[in-house]
């Protein structure tokens, strides 16, 4: 034996207790959101509009430095075709600066559900 310790593996345990909180959205009047240091937004299609706006406050709040609890956003968004894909460059993404990356962990994750291979002329 070379020293190392034996590794134990770990049992699959299928009563693991996650806690999550589902809400919204309800429109701009209630910024529940920004109470929440983890968020995960599902949207489908042009159901992305709210979270775009979302995504766009959230993004404001930080960079002026205004109250904000949300750290760690992860946006799945499923679609039929990939012409609606421009629909996220409304979210000023490309403004994210260095500071701002640190305080904000945003994952976004698309899925084309109509379409093997976008068209390269549609971008």
């Amino acid at each position: 034996m070379s020293g190392e310790e034996p590794q134990t593996e770990i049992p699959f345990q299928p009563h693991s207790k996650i806690t999550a909180s589902v809400e919204g959205p309800y429109g701009h009047e209630s910024p529940y959101y920004l109470m929440y240091e983890n968020i995960v937004f599902l949207a489908g299609g042009s159901g992305i509009s709210p979270f775009v706006a979302i995504l766009s406050d959230i993004l404001h709040r930080l960079k002026e430095g205004k109250p904000c609890l949300t750290r760690n956003i992860l946006l799945v968004w499923a679609m039929k075709k990939s012409n609606e894909l421009p629909l996220l460059y409304t979210i000023g993404v490309e403004s994210i600066s260095p500071d701002l990356s640190n305080k904000l962990n945003l994952d976004i994750r698309t899925y084309v559900t109509r379409e093997s291979v976008p068209l390269l002329e549609d971008g």
